[in-house]
């Protein structure tokens, strides 16, 4: 089945998708530059290899290779599941310590306000006919919250208004929010555990482009929380 979604919001989408990829890779620059990482080029190879990514799941979604839920486990899964995986790998490395010294605590809050856009797209979707009304704020996603106060949030930490300690307990429930979305999203999927059974079912996200949110976007959320936590750990509080 071809989705039949309107250019502005496919536009949105692939907007957010390239922007992440873009501020990821300003904040490595920014990085390897200020540590003078003795090996920037292996480095590097790990964004370009982001776009790779990028590249090979879309030919998947548009191949039809992902709309088999009959697989055990779903070809879906194995994809989420990998960049999962990859996602906390690349937040505990090298990668993304340089990331944190590129980007410092106040542009990480706020970087999660691209959030916003996200749930704006998916409420849009929904109105469409396109996404199932619990995964947007009309329903059971509140994922919204924790874009709208990352940007009061970053404001204040910047202006040193506010301290480590709330930025920690600010990172634990926009964290959970973020579980939230991501485990209704799962159980509104059309496997033998749905949860969910409204109509549409949650099918949009095989297909190409929209396969990102998952692979991507949601782990470009994820990623952010886990190096807001090791910068914490780590005892770095410049903004």
């Amino acid at each position: 089945m071809i989705l039949e979604v309107p250019t502005y919001l496919m536009a949105l989408f692939v907007f957010i998708t390239i922007g992440l990829w873009f501020l990821f890779r300003f904040a490595l620059i920014r990085g390897i530059q200020k540590t003078g990482d003795p090996k920037p080029g292996k480095v590097m190879m790990l964004s370009f290899m982001l776009g790779i990514w990028l590249m090979g799941t879309s030919l998947m979604a548009e191949q039809g290779n992902l709309q088999d839920f009959s697989q055990s486990p779903p070809m879906l899964f194995v994809l989420v599941g990998m960049a999962f995986v990859l996602t906390i790998v690349l937040a505990f490395s090298r990668f993304g310590l340089l990331v944190i010294e590129g980007a410092g605590i106040a542009w990480l809050i706020g970087f999660q306000s691209f959030r916003v856009l996200v749930e704006i797209f998916l409420y849009k979707m929904y109105q469409e006919g396109i996404v199932p009304v619990q995964m947007t704020f009309a329903g059971q996603n509140f994922d919204i919250l924790a874009g709208l106060s990352a940007i009061l949030m970053a404001w204040q930490f910047s202006r040193k208004q506010v301290g480590t300690k709330a930025v920690f307990f600010w990172n634990v429930i926009g964290l959970a929010l973020l579980i939230n979305i991501m485990v209704v999203a799962v159980l509104s999927l059309p496997t033998s555990f749905r949860m969910f059974d409204n109509e549409p079912a949650n099918t949009f996200v095989t297909q190409m482009p929209f396969v990102w949110l998952p692979v991507f976007q949601v782990q470009a959320a994820l990623f952010g929380h886990l190096l807001i936590f090791r910068a914490l750990k780590r005892g770095i509080t410049q903004a």
